[in-house]
């Protein structure tokens, strides 16, 4: 990968998960000329942004950070640095429906810290080989991908998802993401 934030969910995905999104707020910056691309005003190598079932989506010029998530959410956040992933992560687990996709980097504290908060969690079959800006597919990923779930759809239609031999799926804990003690509540004692 030459930018690491620069890689997109291969479209197979979303063909197994069979959900349609109301967000997509880490979209391609490209997205939003979909009627200039359909047109052929445009020259693009490679439409494989357009592929997220999404009604509405953010670009990182918009900072889907700062503006209202609504309904279900894909997210495959911008990845930058060691921790660029954490707000992003919390927005999800605040906003609560939703399907996400990450590198899986187990050892990280952060990994431990928020993907305890999701209703479901799957380790795909093999690497996820994203697909990069040019439209083809990432050759070796460094390492494999998580994909998590959070609201009780999101969850279900993952479960289903693993169970086509699509991955390995687990429930992280039984009780609602509220009640466990996410990352980013760590430190909050109750009183």
């Amino acid at each position: 990968m030459t930018n690491r934030s620069e890689r997109y969910t291969p479209p197979d995905i979303f063909a197994g998960l069979k959900l349609s999104f109301d967000l997509d707020p880490c979209a391609a910056p490209y997205v939003f000329d979909l009627k200039r691309i359909l047109s052929g005003d445009w020259e693009v190598k490679s439409r494989s942004a357009l592929h997220v079932p999404a009604r509405k989506f953010y670009t990182i010029e918009e900072d889907g950070l700062a503006k209202p998530w609504e309904g279900m959410v894909w997210m495959n956040c911008p990845w930058t640095g060691r921790h660029t992933q954490v707000p992003w992560l919390q927005k999800f687990i605040q906003h609560g429906n939703g399907v996400g996709i990450l590198l899986a980097y187990t050892s990280s504290d952060w990994f431990h810290d928020y993907m305890d908060c999701m209703d479901g969690l799957m380790l795909p079959r093999g690497k996820t080989r994203y697909l990069l800006p040019d439209g083809s597919r990432d050759g070796s990923p460094p390492m494999g991908s998580i994909m998590f779930a959070i609201g009780e759809l999101a969850a279900t239609a993952l479960r289903l998802y693993a169970a086509k031999g699509r991955g390995l799926f687990w429930e992280p804990d039984k009780k609602p993401p509220s009640s466990r003690l996410c990352g980013f509540a760590r430190d909050i004692t109750p009183t």
